[in-house]
C-alpha cells in the first residue's frame, strides 16, 4: 500500500502542512491547557518542539564568501511558517500580546 503523502523530510519546510493543527479553537485566556496539549502533539509530530525550545540551530544568512547560506534559508522558512501557524492558532485578544514576534521561538 503506498502513501499519498511524500516521505516526511523535516528539512523541508513544507511538510509540516501535512499535519496542520486541526483544533476547532484557538487559544483565548480559558482554554490554554486544552489549546497546549494539541499544539505540543502537532510541535512533537512535526519534529518543531526545538524551534520554541531554542535547540534547533539558527545559521549564518550568509557563508564565508559572502553567499546566501542555503541552511540559513531553510531554517528561515520553516521558523516563518511556525510562526504564521502559532499566530493563527491564537485568538485576536491574544495576537495584540505577541504582535512584536518575528520569530517562532
Amino acid at each position: 500500500m503506498s502513501s499519498l503523502l511524500p516521505p516526511h523530510d523535516i528539512n523541508n519546510p513544507l511538510n509540516i502542512f501535512h499535519t496542520l493543527p486541526l483544533s476547532s479553537f484557538k487559544l483565548d485566556r480559558s482554554n490554554y491547557l486544552s489549546w497546549q496539549l494539541q499544539f505540543l502533539s502537532f510541535l512533537n509530530i512535526n519534529d518543531l518542539l526545538g524551534f520554541l525550545e531554542g535547540f534547533v540551530l539558527v545559521f549564518e544568512k550568509t557563508n564565508a564568501d559572502n553567499s546566501p547560506n542555503p541552511s540559513y534559508t531553510t531554517w528561515y522558512k520553516k521558523d516563518q511558517t511556525l510562526l504564521g501557524i502559532i499566530l493563527s492558532s491564537i485568538s485576536p485578544n491574544i495576537v495584540g500580546l505577541v504582535y512584536s514576534l518575528n520569530t517562532s521561538k
